[in-house]
């Protein structure tokens, strides 16, 4: 297994993967961003929305921000991909629309001219305005508008509350039962809705939520043991464990390719 973490020094809200892996998956998890990825060698199986996509090299897919998706091997050959992790405030300067997201359809993107422009920004020609030709031919060619959510108004606003709620719990005992009453359903059925919306347990969701934020205070210098405690994981290798669980590496890689 390989995995490289960087930082681009210009749109503070980008990072970059390169990653080789044997073996190995990926459980059902999300970013924050927006996730642009291209398969560089072998074959890799994506779960995302319902549908298990067969990535092939060169075959380019765009994950959107809060997207579950999980990623595993087909066979035993090695697989590798590289990405690019956008954040929303970029999205929205290069598309110049304040009012909402691009969404991206769930498919592969078989484009000869996006594949070779995202291996040649990994090659090394990074610079701004790489970034953003890259971005403006996926904003100009591939965006759709997002689908209505198969769950009617009102359990969208209990959902979205509910995720509000969770996320704000890094600091606390996070307890089922009590956020069901909150919203006058029993817990199994509160845990059913939430995963219908969002495509991850509530506990799971939190997980994320407090991975996310770690990663954000690791690159804002804030030391790994501090980082750690801030979001919630007040023993360290439980930290470590499903930092490396759901990111690829520990901390402290991050931290060096990061800082």
């Amino acid at each position: 297994m390989k995995i490289k973490t960087t930082c681009l020094p210009f749109f503070d809200d980008i990072e970059i993967k390169e990653a080789t892996f044997q073996q190995k998956t990926f459980p059902t998890h999300h970013h924050d961003t927006y996730s642009i990825g291209i398969i560089a060698q072998g074959n890799e199986k994506i779960t995302l929305a319902g549908k298990n996509i067969m990535a092939h090299a060169n075959s380019v897919i765009v994950i959107n921000p809060y997207e579950p998706h999980a990623n595993a091997y087909i066979d035993n050959d090695a697989w590798a991909y590289k990405c690019l992790y956008v954040g929303l405030d970029t999205l929205r300067f290069v598309s110049q629309d304040k009012t909402c997201l691009p969404y991206f359809p769930t498919q592969l993107i078989d484009d000869a001219y996006l594949s070779a422009s995202l291996l040649q920004f990994f090659a090394g020609r990074q610079d701004s305005q790489s970034v953003t030709n890259l971005l403006c031919h996926l904003l100009e060619n591939y965006t759709l508008q997002k689908p209505e959510n198969e769950l009617n108004s009102l359990q969208n606003e209990q959902m979205q509350a509910a995720q509000h709620y969770i996320s704000q719990q890094t600091q606390s005992t996070f307890n089922l039962d009590t956020i069901a009453q909150k919203y006058h359903i029993s817990k199994f059925q509160f845990i059913r809705n939430f995963k219908k919306y969002t495509g991850l347990t509530p506990v799971s969701y939190l997980l994320m939520h407090r991975i996310n934020q770690a990663k954000k205070l690791i690159r804002e210098g804030i030391p790994l043991t501090k980082a750690g405690l801030e979001v919630g994981f007040y023993d360290q290798a439980h930290f470590i464990k499903y930092f490396q669980k759901y990111i690829g590496i520990s901390p402290m890689q991050y931290k060096k390719g990061c800082c």
